[in-house]
């Protein structure tokens, strides 16, 4: 942050839990410990209790939780315990609705200031965003759950849709004029200069000064409505406040992964309002941009830019909880997150190799139909969550011809291949989509490695989990970044 305040992220993985160094490998590099179980943090809050209670249940279980060890030993994961230090500094334990703490030391929402899919965003990037970003470039992760205060949901891409409308009131797209001595609007729209013009207003200025796509709602046709009469505008307005949903390529994955969180928590799975005047979700979970559109996320950007399957966790409807409350949202939530931590271990991964069983650093890789894609990492690792079914991968790398592979996600474990790319150059003529089929079995390409690794039963931490190794996962845990929603 410009007041210079750095929050590390926190790295846990197999090894001992005693502090001695011992530290533990994975991915074939050796990690020092970097947790200590003494660690505290100068004010508790909610989202800093939930990550220092995972870091502790981890290292406290380690060794003796089969699960928790099974855990440790194959996945690596990230904790970033808060991105907006600024935020938390001037935030207030016990003031639940949010407002004071949202933005950093320069005034930035930092979860409206990651680049956009659908819109430019024009909002000066911010250190910390800027840090996150080379944080989240250089770790390809495969899963992100992001936690949030002020209300109870699990949100999934998209954030933002690239069809927002207003007009949704059937009394305000009617265009009916207030008084016969008044105008009417066609569909209920008009161009303010049209209407009538004016020196001055916030419309333009925030438009031309700033970026901000605004535009001005007139609600009644009264100025001052009765007190009595306000349900009424409120439910005249309600639907033309809410979106449609933004779908993903992947939203079958990120509703299972939504789903799972919420059924695995105490009460987000009853989709309760946090009050009369807020929405409640279905099963406890929601598409982003239905709930309420916004442009610059964390969650659309990681997906989109980095092939990161990132949800938005809401845990609690009041923003900053007393200390005294921060135990009972950790036992809240602590099943879903545990069980949510495995969900990196389902779909299929593998390595993307030349003719000499070399890796492919950077190789672009899509599954057919869903037009996100995402890239090996230097070792030439790939890993994608998906549901059971059939799929084929589409394979890219700059000198090499193009490749795809037919193959089956089932439930009990994931799949696991190679794929060997050739030098574009190797056979003149050759068949250059180089299609093949992998159906599970380790026999029906060469020079597979295929290791199906399941926990040990009996552990009633949560459920057992798909198998798997070779995953990278992340909590992008951006914590203080939310407005009153999130």
């Amino acid at each position: 942050t410009i007041f210079h305040r750095i929050i590390k992220g926190f790295l846990t993985q197999d090894g001992v839990s005693t502090g001695t160094g011992e530290g533990g490998k994975i991915y074939g590099e050796t990690f020092k410990d970097e947790f200590h179980t003494r660690l505290q943090f100068c004010r508790r809050d909610l989202i800093g209790m939930v990550n220092a209670g995972m870091m502790t249940f981890f290292v406290t279980k380690y060794g003796s939780d089969p699960y928790v060890t099974w855990l440790l030993d194959n996945t690596r994961i990230h904790i970033l315990p808060s991105m907006n230090p600024d935020g938390f500094e001037v935030s207030k334990e016990g003031y639940c609705e949010g407002g004071q703490g949202r933005y950093n030391a320069r005034g930035f929402d930092l979860n409206r200031n990651f680049p956009d899919y659908f819109k430019q965003n024009n909002k000066k990037s911010q250190p910390e965003t800027e840090a996150v970003k080379e944080w989240v470039s250089k770790i390809q992760f495969v899963l992100s759950g992001s936690l949030h205060g002020g209300a109870l949901v699990a949100s999934y891409p998209f954030d933002n849709t690239p069809n927002s409308r207003i007009c949704r009131s059937a009394p305000l797209c009617a265009g009916l004029p207030c008084s016969p001595s008044q105008p009417g609007f066609k569909n209920g729209i008009t161009n303010g200069a049209q209407w009538y013009p004016l020196t001055g207003g916030m419309q333009d200025f925030n438009y031309v000064w700033n970026g901000c796509m605004e535009i001005t709602l007139e609600l009644s046709c009264c100025k001052y409505p009765p007190a009595s009469d306000l349900q009424f505008y409120w439910e005249e307005n309600r639907v033309s406040y809410t979106s449609a949903p933004s779908i993903s390529p992947d939203d079958d994955v990120f509703q299972h992964l939504s789903l799972m969180y919420s059924q695995n928590h105490r009460s987000m799975y009853q989709g309760l309002p946090c009050s009369p005047s807020q929405p409640g979700f279905k099963n406890g979970i929601t598409n982003g941009a239905q709930w309420y559109p916004l442009t610059g996320g964390m969650q659309d950007f990681n997906y989109v830019w980095n092939g990161c399957m990132e949800i938005t966790l809401e845990l609690s409807c009041c923003k900053y909880p007393p200390a005294s409350d921060l135990q009972f949202y950790w036992e809240e939530n602590r099943v879903a997150l545990i069980k949510f931590l495995a969900e990196a271990h389902r779909g299929v991964r593998g390595f993307v190799i030349d003719e000499n069983g070399n890796p492919i650093e950077r190789a672009s890789i899509k599954v057919k139909s869903r037009d996100v894609s995402f890239l090996t990492t230097k070792y030439g690792e790939f890993w994608r969550i998906l549901l059971p079914g059939m799929y084929k991968l589409e394979v890219y790398a700059n000198g090499y011809l193009p490749r795809d592979v037919e193959f089956r996600v089932v439930e009990q474990h994931p799949t696991t291949f190679n794929v060997t790319l050739h030098r574009a150059n190797r056979h003149p003529g050759e068949d250059e989509t180089g299609s093949n089929f992998y159906n599970g079995n380790r026999d029906s390409i060469n020079r597979d490695h295929v290791i199906h690794f399941r926990p040990h039963s009996g552990s009633n931490t949560a459920s057992e989990a798909n198998s798997g190794i070779f995953s990278s996962l992340s909590n992008g845990f951006n914590s203080f970044v939310n407005n009153w929603f999130g």
